[in-house]
């Protein structure tokens, strides 16, 4: 069987299509199933360009129809089931509200919501990962948000609610104002692939929530 490829957005549209081929000989009439989704799916509703090998589903469980006809287009495209998988469902530590997602995919059999892109930010700042560097300095141009004080604002206004954020907002501020510079950096115009390398590189090799 075949690895998980990257897939750009519209790439991963063609599968969820088939999903909800397969859903339609099995859905009863008048339902829709509807699921909320972080990461790569949600950064490339945004963001064209940028690739995912996978649907990573934030509620604790995906209703059985839907893991069914999902091994059933697994099958048919010779990929593992893990194509759609909730295994990010206990590590986010926000307490999303419903309306922090928009849909990103809306079929007669499924719809899938993405998370907004501040709350995208917000949680990938709050992970601070060396994966993710190029993902923070687009999103925070995106949003509009060139400072660190208003990342860390806006960090502040996601993780509000959430147990355990003040012992962890030192960690991002740290990184809050590590972005911002790349932020403003490419708006004027600069090219910052060296710097993202460089700060990547930084965050692989440290452990920042010491």
């Amino acid at each position: 069987m075949k690895a998980l490829p990257p897939r750009t957005f519209a790439e991963m549209e063609e599968l969820l299509d088939d999903l909800n081929a397969v859903l339609d000989g099995s859905t009863p009439t008048g339902t829709r199933y509807t699921l909320l989704a972080v990461g790569g799916i949600a950064m490339g509703a945004v963001f064209e360009s940028r690739a995912t090998q996978d649907i990573d589903v934030v509620t604790a469980t995906i209703p059985k129809a839907v893991q069914k006809a999902a091994r059933i287009v697994a099958k048919k495209h010779q990929i593992p089931d893990t194509w759609m998988n909730n295994e990010v469902a206990g590590i986010v530590d926000a307490e999303l509200p419903f309306d922090a997602f928009q849909s990103i995919y809306s079929r007669e059999n499924i719809e899938l919501l993405g998370l907004k892109p501040e709350y995208l930010l917000a949680l990938k700042l709050m992970s601070g990962r060396d994966k993710d560097v190029e993902d923070l300095v687009l999103l925070a141009e995106h949003v509009g948000a060139t400072s660190s004080a208003e990342m860390i604002a806006l960090c502040d206004r996601v993780y509000a609610e959430t147990p355990g954020y003040g012992i962890e907002r030192g960690f991002v501020q740290s990184v809050c104002e590590d972005i911002a510079p790349l932020v403003r950096s490419r708006l004027g115009g600069n090219d910052i692939a060296t710097d993202l390398e460089v700060l990547a590189d930084v965050y692989a090799g440290e452990d920042l929530n010491n």
